[in-house]
């Protein structure tokens, strides 16, 4: 089966599912295509395809819908037999591909999150509730990496039962090493992006424990973060 890979959000964790995903190329009679953009800042192997139009949506919607052309021409050159896009940018992309194209080929969609599960007001929260049920109509399969996501997009009917599946993306509980503190440390290992909410755990964290939580992760309110917490390196 030929694999096309595409994502927008390409750091942190999906970073991390992606290149994941790319262990399993010319294996298993699995042929695996990448299309990603590189405006996330993430260092990207060689073998992966580049395209920053994946990036100009909402702020360049024509330069964002030229990229259409291209997708089409590398689903038809690659003879690409299913697309699986990785969070909601990504996702948009292929919703506006099918429209354009009328292409029954089958996408999964893994979102990372629903941007609706931040609240940005209640006539926001509707908007972005209505657009990401809509979307659900062009994929196959909605991933997610979670049980908590997947209730969360049956709750509020984004998605169909039939379509969801979970695949957690996360350690193995028989993965854990239990070492036992002295002390009480509060780490937060996610992405530092307005979306992971960092500055709400530095909040809470130093409400509980009166000391300076420990971030461990990188994004664009990395600085922002790092004025509120107390530098600290690893070996």
């Amino acid at each position: 089966m030929k694999v096309l890979e595409i994502c927008e959000a390409y750091g942190g964790g999906v970073k991390r599912q992606v290149d994941y995903l790319n262990q399993f190329d010319d294996t298993k009679d699995i042929e695996m295509t990448t299309l990603v953009s590189s405006k996330r800042g993430a260092e990207i192997p060689n073998k992966y395809l580049v395209d920053d139009r994946l990036s100009a949506f909402p702020k360049h919607p024509f330069r964002y819908l030229s990229l259409m052309k291209c997708l089409h021409k590398l689903i038809i050159e690659k003879n690409i037999q299913l697309v699986h896009a990785h969070s909601t940018i990504a996702g948009i992309a292929m919703v506006v591909y099918k429209l354009c194209y009328h292409d029954e080929i089958p996408v999964v969609f893994t979102p990372h999150a629903y941007f609706s599960e931040v609240d940005r007001g209640w006539l926001k929260n509707v908007l972005l509730k209505i657009a990401e049920k809509f979307m659900s109509h062009f994929f196959t399969k909605v991933i997610h990496v979670s049980a908590d996501e997947e209730d969360y997009a049956l709750t509020n009917k984004l998605v169909k039962q039939s379509q969801s599946v979970v695949i957690n993306n996360g350690v193995p509980f028989h993965e854990y090493e239990k070492i036992s503190h002295a002390n009480i440390d509060f780490v937060n290992v996610a992405r530092c992006d307005f979306q992971k909410n960092p500055q709400l755990f530095i909040k809470i964290a130093q409400k509980i424990i009166k000391l300076f939580p420990i971030v461990a992760s990188s994004g664009s309110v990395m600085d922002r973060c790092s004025m509120s917490v107390e530098p600290k390196s690893f070996d």
